[in-house]
């Protein structure tokens, strides 16, 4: 599976055998999610367990997918690595390590978490959000691994048709 997780919404897309076999976008972006499951800074765990069963909730009603693991691309993706102290890309996580990145978020306020980690003081408050929905698509889909990809979707949709027409700059 590809997950990007944007402020509004976010993609998954379920590859099998190198071809898409589904793809959907869902009411779960990391602005709509604080807005709607998050009122206290740093957030209740109460807050991230609903935002939980929500995600679920939406999750159970897509096509059935058995992935092994997740590529995560967008803006809460790509901050994952930094709350936890990992530089490079890609970069492979396991689900316990979303779990540290959530105690960090939930630990902090999130003009501490913004400073400490040099993150834009506007990302900052919905991380805890967009953290908590990728680690509820790992723990539904019960994958083993999530690589954090600096690319995005449509970065990969670019280069794939480049490749595919034999159009690849030298």
């Amino acid at each position: 599976l590809v997950i990007d997780i944007g402020g509004g919404s976010g993609e998954i897309i379920a590859a099998q055998a190198g071809q898409i076999a589904w793809a959907q976008a869902l009411a779960i972006g990391s602005g709509r999610l604080s807005e709607r499951f998050v009122e206290h800074d740093p957030p209740e765990m109460k807050e991230l367990q609903t935002l939980d069963a929500y995600v679920r909730g939406l999750l159970e009603k897509l096509p059935p997918a058995r992935p092994k693991k997740l590529v995560g691309t967008g803006g809460t993706a790509k901050h994952i690595p930094i709350l936890l102290g990992l530089e490079g890309a890609p970069i492979e996580l396991v689900p316990d390590q979303l779990q540290q990145a959530l105690r960090v978020l939930t630990s902090s306020r999130h003009e501490e978490v913004a400073e400490r980690f040099g993150i834009e003081p506007a990302r900052a408050p919905v991380l805890p959000a967009g953290v908590q929905t990728i680690q509820s698509i790992c723990d539904f889909y019960g994958v083993e691994s999530l690589t954090i990809t600096m690319n995005g979707i449509r970065q990969g949709m670019i280069i794939d048709e480049l490749l595919k027409e034999g159009r690849w700059p030298c």
